[in-house]
């Protein structure tokens, strides 16, 4: 195959959404939080809806809940770690649930969800319109690398519904409205017209 048509052939990617947190209810950000106990069967029809062989890479994010997920989808792989898939940070909440912030900085909190998109958690977290770029540049870089036909995606649901906000060119807001559940499954296409979102929040 040639340069130029391994740049126009289509390709596929599957982002799979990490799993459920051992820790319910907290903002993860990028603390180093576990999954639950593995739910063999559902990771059994997850593996059986994705690509295995040919041309297919596989990336996942550089969080722990990232590593555990990849770990129970596909152990024998060694994934590649991709910091522009990193959840948003939220620095000082991390850790925290909403509940708790509402009742001890509930200012923050408040000024917080009024402009969700540009404001950033106190204590190093970052605003989403980060998020959001890192996305694009992740989705840039797959567009630019050569020789492979498919991929799998290992993300946190921000980064997820960030990449579908992109592939739509709608605003980050928009991210308030997109379910993206534990394991998962969003799909996008990629050709010569474009990037393309063919999934949402689908599960196997």
């Amino acid at each position: 195959m040639t340069d130029l048509e391994d740049a126009f052939r289509p390709r596929k990617v599957w982002f799979v959404c990490c799993d459920e947190l051992a820790e319910e209810r907290v903002i993860a950000g990028r603390a180093d939080l576990a999954i639950r106990p593995a739910a063999r069967a559902r990771y059994e029809r997850l593996r059986k809806a994705l690509p295995e062989s040919g041309e297919v890479e596989f990336h996942r994010a550089p969080v722990r809940r990232a590593q555990q997920t990849a770990a129970r989808l596909r152990p024998e792989l060694d994934w590649g770690v991709s910091e522009q898939l990193a959840p948003r940070a939220m620095g000082a909440w991390e850790g925290k649930t909403w509940d708790e912030l509402r009742r001890s900085d509930s200012v923050r909190v408040e000024s917080f969800w009024a402009d969700f998109v540009a404001r950033a958690a106190p204590g190093g977290g970052e605003p989403l319109t980060e998020v959001g770029l890192r996305a694009e540049s992740f989705l840039t870089g797959l567009t630019n690398r050569p020789g492979w036909a498919s991929a799998v995606v290992i993300a946190p649901p921000d980064v997820i519904a960030a990449v579908a906000c992109t592939i739509l060119d709608v605003d980050l807001k928009t991210t308030r409205h997109f379910d993206v559940d534990p394991l998962s499954v969003t799909t996008a296409t990629h050709s010569w017209l474009g990037w393309h979102l063919t999934s949402l929040n689908e599960h196997p």
